[in-house]
């Protein structure tokens, strides 16, 4: 639900045990970033895979590669399985059978809907930002940046390390298939902010 979404957004970590809100009336603006779908799940296995909480690496169970996420991917989906018809259309849940980590997607455009919601709700001025202008036009989208939160670039000369893509992770026929079903789940703004990534 949009409240839920708009609570967990305001919390803030302040220690592993002790988190704190953020006043909802302090929020003048946001910044909404948007990664490619399959890059942004792949990442998210990544940062699993190096989650002190589990025990970092070794204990994961799981080798951080291609094969290791398809596996990961694999046992994740059986614990989503009843959550994910009970999102999902019965057409759109046969489409993503065979889609490794299916259930990310899912979380992927519920997060991107309830964001354009909550901000729209919310009235407040919204800049959208693609992670991968960062790496093609990295001092424009810098400046961009920077003047929407009310700051003047500094003229100090920053460096982008950019992340990994991963699209060799999934087959043609289930980025396809992925794409089919996110374009049915997706609002207007996300699908228009995400569809140039299939």
């Amino acid at each position: 639900s949009e409240g839920r979404f708009i609570w967990e957004c305001a919390m803030a970590s302040l220690s592993d045990d002790i988190s704190k809100a953020y006043p909802l009336k302090h929020v003048k603006k946001t910044v909404h970033l948007i990664r490619d779908p399959f890059s942004n799940i792949v990442a998210r296995f990544h940062n699993r895979f190096k989650d002190p909480s589990i025990g970092g690496e070794k204990n994961f169970g799981y080798r951080n590669t291609k094969e290791g996420f398809r596996q990961f991917c694999e046992k994740y989906q059986q614990s989503y399985q009843r959550a994910q018809q009970q999102l999902l259309t019965e057409h759109q849940t046969t489409l993503m059978k065979d889609v490794p980590c299916a259930v990310e997607f899912i979380l992927y455009v519920q997060w991107h809907n309830n964001a354009f919601k909550t901000t729209k709700m919310m009235g407040i001025d919204v800049m959208v930002l693609h992670y991968e202008s960062f790496e093609t036009r990295f001092d424009e989208t810098t400046d961009n940046l920077l003047s929407f939160l009310g700051y003047q670039n500094s003229k100090r000369k920053y460096k982008f390390e950019s992340g990994k893509t991963y699209s060799e992770y999934f087959r043609p026929k289930e980025r396809q298939k992925v794409k089919e079903v996110l374009q049915e789940l997706a609002s207007t703004e996300t699908w228009a902010e995400i569809k140039d990534y299939f």
